[in-house]
């Protein structure tokens, strides 16, 4: 069943307090505050407005006990709706212990839709966790409060904020990096923190622009460790980028991007987990290059690009289908990273590479493509960065393994690249950490079922 609003209707129930939410003179579109409301334990454990018809409960502020949502009534996020308190600065060792046993769980069962108005968005901090798990049939959806699933910028977005290790921190002290869109601080020093569970998780309409460099993405993955699990998440007409990894450990498997207006998928700050099976869309037909940016968006860290741990992912199985004015992948301030079995197609052109930093993981090897189909106008932006070598050529140049620069296989419908000769993959290929896969981009060319269907937004793919 394809995620959409009428469909769906979300609630917060339980013992949970929502610090600060009385709001009965709210006139958000969808929300009917009164007087008189309904009365509705559910909502007013959670010190939420419920509207007159007892159909929707109005929320914001800070949930500070453990929470589990059913789908009887829908909840709308006024303002950063916080899960736990762990964006705050934390002093010592010991204030991030506490952090860690004090941190709540909010559970949001299938078939749930969260609603949010402009500016609104969910933020788990440190310590806290989202345990996020719908199905095929019944996706965990949010959305604006409009009734149609398009459109981009009408609320936030979701962040997980994270115990993972950054290579912004000081190295000595507590972690505590100032995320962007003024959601708090996160980082430490776990790679193996867990922050929940997402998974069938639909994020459509959102991406609040808040000022130059201060946006909120679909879903922003800030520290986020390893523990926790993602997979079959979509971020559909994010005015930011679709999802961003600041540091951190974590891996998302079958994600998809569509119509992001800024990078689809974005790396930062030391980020060492990887994604395997993605399928990016963007707006193909668009003219205006606001909406649509780089596929792969790719950093270290600018003001110390050979910060460690380095940036350095494994990206495996993915598709990206670009609009034909844009750069597909663009690696700069000393990133590495891994990526196998990577398709792209109709850029304008496929690779840039910039900054000393970056070719250096060129040369040691940890910057590398395996089985890859490269097929745009142009294969590289040829800037010539020292002595007339360009390190995008020389990234194409220096792989051993089958990577083709001039496709003549082409996307049918179903987003299966026919390959024909072109890469010869006699065994299946060992990706660190993920599974071994014998085709290059999102979608096995025997399969007769897709991963991707059934569950995303209606008419986004």
């Amino acid at each position: 069943m394809f995620a959409k609003k009428a469909i769906f209707a979300a609630i917060m129930t339980g013992s949970a307090v929502l610090a600060g939410c009385g709001d009965s003179g709210s006139s958000d579109n969808n929300t009917d505050n009164t007087t008189n409301p309904v009365v509705d334990q559910a909502c007013s454990d959670l010190n939420g407005t419920m509207n007159s018809a007892g159909t929707q409960c109005t929320l914001k502020g800070t949930l500070a006990k453990s929470t589990t949502l059913d789908k009887d009534i829908t909840y709308v996020l006024k303002g950063l709706v916080k899960v736990g308190d762990g964006d705050g600065q934390l002093a010592s060792a010991s204030q991030v212990q506490d952090a860690k046993d004090n941190g709540i769980t909010l559970t949001i069962p299938a078939g749930t839709q969260i609603k949010g108005v402009e500016g609104a968005a969910l933020i788990v901090t440190r310590g806290s966790k989202l345990i996020a798990n719908g199905t095929a049939e019944a996706p965990v959806v949010f959305s604006s409060v409009d009734e149609n699933m398009t459109g981009s910028g009408e609320w936030g977005g979701l962040v997980l904020q994270g115990f993972g290790v950054m290579n912004n921190c000081p190295e000595t002290g507590v972690c505590n990096i100032l995320g962007e869109g003024g959601v708090g601080y996160f980082g430490g020093d776990d790679n193996t923190d867990s922050s929940g569970s997402l998974s069938y998780v639909v994020i459509t309409e959102g991406g609040a622009v808040l000022s130059e460099g201060n946006e909120l993405n679909g879903v922003g993955f800030m520290a986020v460790g390893s523990g926790t699990t993602v997979d079959h998440l979509q971020v559909n007409e994010n005015a930011d980028d679709g999802v961003e990894f600041w540091g951190g450990a974590v891996s998302v498997t079958h994600l998809v991007i569509t119509k992001a207006e800024d990078d689809s998928i974005d790396w930062d700050n030391g980020w060492v987990g990887g994604i395997q099976y993605a399928l990016v869309k963007q707006n193909l037909t668009a003219t205006d290059k606001k909406l649509f940016d780089k596929g792969l968006e790719t950093d270290n860290y600018k003001y110390g690009m050979d910060n460690l741990p380095r940036s350095n992912p494994v990206i495996a199985n993915v598709t990206l289908q670009l609009n034909p004015l844009t750069t597909a992948i663009h690696h700069k301030v000393g990133t590495a990273g891994r990526l196998f079995n990577v398709l792209v197609s109709g850029a304008a052109k496929c690779v840039d590479v910039d900054d000393a930093a970056t070719a250096a993981q060129i040369d040691s090897g940890d910057l590398n493509y395996t089985n890859t189909v490269l097929d745009c106008t142009a294969l590289v932006t040829s800037d010539s960065e020292v002595d007339g070598a360009d390190y995008a050529q020389a990234l194409i140049d220096s792989q051993t393994s089958s990577i083709v620069t001039d496709a003549t296989g082409s996307l049918n419908a179903d987003y299966k690249w026919s390959v024909g000769s072109e890469v010869s993959l006699d065994a299946a290929t060992t990706i660190p950490g993920f599974d071994a896969t014998n085709y290059v981009g999102a979608v096995e060319p025997a399969a007769t079922s897709f991963w991707y269907a059934g569950w995303t937004v209606e008419g986004s793919l």
